[in-house]
């Protein structure tokens, strides 16, 4: 089956069974609210970031997180990507889009950073891994798209207008 997941202001995150349209799911939240949530590969991983400026990584067979990781040093989280049991290094990793405009990487196995760039002038609002995990893009409101390999150094830079 399919599932949906969306997070709300009452500090929850819900999971949807698309076929029959019930919920399946109640996952314990972020105090304050849930930016964004993001499923593993095989969807029964989730990491999520809110505004108590954690990253969060749940099992969907257990309510409350895996596993917490505090992101306060670098301001408030607003995207976050997660590269699903990648097969050459086994290793989990989710990117984080900051407002500061870093873009951090980290080890969800290990609970750590790997790395981190400033890579936007201006707040970075989105983050994405490519399909074979290689490449990581974010897209900031200095009105760039930063194009960076999976050690963060930027490889090429994209403008645009709007």
């Amino acid at each position: 089956n399919v599932l949906l997941s969306g997070g709300n202001a009452d500090n929850e995150i819900m999971v949807w069974d698309t076929e029959t349209g019930e919920r399946t799911r109640t996952l314990s939240g972020h105090e304050g609210g849930t930016f964004c949530i993001k499923p593993s590969y095989y969807g029964t991983l989730y990491a999520s970031v809110g505004h108590d400026k954690l990253l969060k990584l749940y099992d969907l067979r257990n309510p409350e997180p895996l596993s917490k990781i505090d992101l306060s040093e670098y301001g408030e989280p607003d995207f976050i990507a997660i590269n699903s049991e990648s097969s050459e290094t086994n290793v989990m990793s989710a990117a984080v889009s900051h407002e500061c405009g870093t873009v951090s990487l980290w080890d969800l196995n290990m609970q750590r950073i790997i790395t981190e760039v400033k890579a936007h002038d201006e707040p970075a609002k989105g983050v994405s891994f490519s399909f074979d995990n290689k490449y990581i893009c974010s897209a900031g409101f200095d009105k760039k798209i930063q194009i960076m390999n999976s050690e963060l150094e930027i490889i090429k830079t994209l403008e645009h207008d709007d």
